[in-house]
């Protein structure tokens, strides 16, 4: 079963004066969830928690998140919304507009915003994405097939 203990629900039914009529997003709960404390904000999206993901005391979850199976948000995890975070990561740093993909490990202070973490991607201690421009010009990236469009 699930074991579910959030520090803070904000933004949902639990709210004084809101019906579960009134709820506009909710927290979804997959297989062997572990919510061991956190807060979890739902007033700008819905937060979907995956099998076995596992929610350590500490963490800050803004919705619309999505985080895949046996994913582990540590105490000091920040997840600012628009975030999809695939299976099996492990997370402690900042998150804002990102997709982090199955198996990266950012598992230590930093921050990744506005980004793609590739498959297995790994983030050392304080390592930081952003969007700002970096280049001096657009980022442009070729996908190979017809009919592929960005």
């Amino acid at each position: 079963g699930c074991i579910v203990a959030p520090d803070i629900l904000i933004g949902c039914c639990s709210d004084p004066g809101k019906s579960d009529a009134d709820a506009d997003f909710d927290l979804q709960l997959g297989p062997r969830v572990q919510v061991l404390g956190g807060t979890f904000d739902l007033r700008s999206g819905g937060i979907w928690l995956g099998e076995g993901v596992v929610v350590e005391p500490g963490a800050h979850i803004t919705g619309p998140a999505i985080i895949g199976a046996r994913t582990t948000l540590r105490s000091g995890t920040y997840v600012r919304g628009d975030v999809v975070v695939g299976d099996g990561v492990a997370l402690r740093g900042e998150l804002k507009n990102s997709i982090i993909m199955d198996c990266a490990e950012l598992a230590h202070p930093g921050y990744a915003g506005d980004s793609i973490v590739g498959y297995k991607g790994r983030f050392g201690c304080q390592s930081l994405t952003a969007n700002l421009g970096l280049f001096g010009a657009e980022l442009v990236v070729d996908v190979p097939g017809p009919g592929v469009t960005l």
